[in-house]
C-alpha cells in the first residue's frame, strides 16, 4: 500500500507536525518508496528539510535509508541541502557514506564541494572512502580544486593516496601546481616520494615545472576536456529539472576550465529558472566578458535584469543580441518589451 498523498502534502506545506503524525498513525503494511514528481521520496524530502522527527519516523517504518533516486540518495540530498543534522541522523540509522547515484558524486565529494566541513568530518568518522573516484571526481583532487587546505590535511592524514591520477589523467600535486597552492604542495610534499620529473623538489621548484609551457600545454589540455565531461553531467540533470545538481556539473565543470562560457551560460540559465537572477546575472556577464561575439551571454543577461526589475539594462542586452543574430526576431521582440517597461517605470 502506497504512502497517502496527504503525507507529501504535508511536507510540502513544512508542516512536519502533521507528517510526523500521518507516519505513525499509518498501517504497518504501507510502504513509504513513493517518489514525487521531484524524485523524492518522503525519506529525501525530509532530509532535505532536516525533520529529524520526521526522518527517525520513516526509518522505523521501513523506508530504506539509502534508496537512490534521480535526486540522489536522502544522504546526498542531506548534504546538498545543508542539512547537518539530517545527515548525522541517516548515518546513525547506516545511511551508506560511499553510496553514489546515477548523476550525482559520492557524499565526501559533495561535502567537500559544498565546503561542510562537519559534513566532512562526519563521512569520514562513519567509514567514508578517501579515494573513492565517481563521476571523474575524486576527494582529495575535490578539495584542492576547492582550496580546502583542512580538508586535504585530514584526507592526507587519514590516509588518502596522494599519488593516484584520476579519470582526466591529473595528479594531486599537478592540481595544486597548476593552481600554484603552496600551502597545499608543502602537505603533499610530506607524503609523496621525489619523483624524476621534479628534479628540484622544492615547492617552488615543483610550480616551475608543472607551469613550464610544455607541461601546462598538456594539463589545460586535460582539464578543457574535463571541463566538458563535467558539462555533460550537468546538461543530464538540467534536462531532468534537477537545477541544484546542474549548478553542481557546471560549477565543477568552470573550476575544471573557467574559460569555458558555456559553461557560465548553462549554470546562469540554472540559476534563472531558480529564480536566483542575481547569480544567472553574474554568470551572464562572465559569458559575455569571455565570448562577446555570441548572442547567447546577452539573453541570459536580459532575462535576469528584467526579473531584477532592471528593464534598461535588459532592453540593451536584447538590443546587443539582436544586432549579433538579426534573423532572430525574438530578440527584437524582447527589446521593445523590455523597454517599454522600463519607459512605464519612468517617474515623469
Amino acid at each position: 500500500m502506497a504512502a497517502p498523498s496527504s503525507l507529501f502534502s504535508a511536507l510540502s506545506r513544512e508542516d512536519s507536525v502533521v507528517a510526523l503524525e500521518i507516519i505513525k498513525s499509518a498501517p504497518a503494511n504501507v510502504s513509504f518508496s513513493e517518489i514525487n514528481e521531484n524524485g523524492y521520496s518522503a525519506l529525501h524530502f525530509a532530509s532535505s528539510k532536516g525533520y529529524l522527527g520526521v526522518i527517525e519516523a520513516l526509518i522505523a517504518k521501513g523506508s530504506n535509508v539509502n534508496q537512490a533516486t534521480d535526486a540522489g540518495t536522502p544522504l546526498q540530498v542531506a548534504i546538498l541541502s545543508g542539512q547537518i543534522a539530517a545527515l548525522r541522523t541517516l548515518l546513525k540509522n547506516k545511511a551508506e557514506p560511499n553510496q553514489c547515484s546515477n548523476n550525482l558524486p559520492s557524499p565526501l565529494v559533495l561535502a567537500i564541494s559544498r565546503a561542510c566541513s562537519q559534513c566532512f568530518y562526519a563521512l569520514i568518522d562513519a567509514g567514508a572512502d578517501l579515494d573513492l573516484e565517481s563521476l571523474g571526481c575524486s576527494p582529495l583532487n575535490v578539495a584542492i580544486n576547492h582550496n580546502e587546505h583542512f580538508m586535504v590535511q585530514k584526507l592526507m592524514i587519514s590516509g588518502a593516496d596522494c599519488s593516484v591520477a584520476d579519470t582526466a589523467g591529473l595528479t594531486p600535486l599537478e592540481y595544486a601546481a597548476v593552481s600554484r597552492q603552496t600551502k597545499i604542495l608543502n602537505y603533499l610534499m610530506a607524503f609523496i616520494d621525489p619523483i624524476d620529473s621534479c628534479p628540484v623538489w622544492t615547492v617552488a621548484g615543483i610550480i616551475q615545472r608543472l607551469n613550464s609551457p610544455k607541461e601546462l600545454s598538456n594539463i589545460e589540455i586535460k582539464l578543457k576536456q574535463k571541463s566538458e565531461n563535467l558539462i555533460t553531467h550537468g546538461d543530464v540533470a538540467e534536462l531532468d529539472g534537477k537545477m541544484e545538481i546542474a549548478i553542481f556539473w557546471y560549477s565543477e565543470a568552470l573550476i575544471a576550465d573557467p574559460t569555458n562560457h558555456e559553461a557560465w551560460a548553462n549554470r546562469s540559465r540554472c540559476y534563472y529558472k531558480l529564480n536566483a537572477c542575481h547569480d544567472a546575472l553574474v554568470d551572464a556577464e562572465s559569458f559575455i566578458r569571455l565570448a562577446p561575439q555570441l548572442p547567447e551571454g546577452y539573453i541570459r543577461k536580459a532575462e535576469a535584469c528584467e526579473q531584477l526589475g532592471k528593464y534598461a539594462d535588459a532592453a540593451s542586452a536584447y538590443l546587443e543580441a539582436s544586432n549579433l543574430d538579426p534573423e532572430q526576431q525574438a530578440y527584437l521582440e524582447g527589446y521593445n518589451q523590455a523597454l517599454q517597461k522600463h519607459l512605464d517605470n519612468l517617474d515623469f
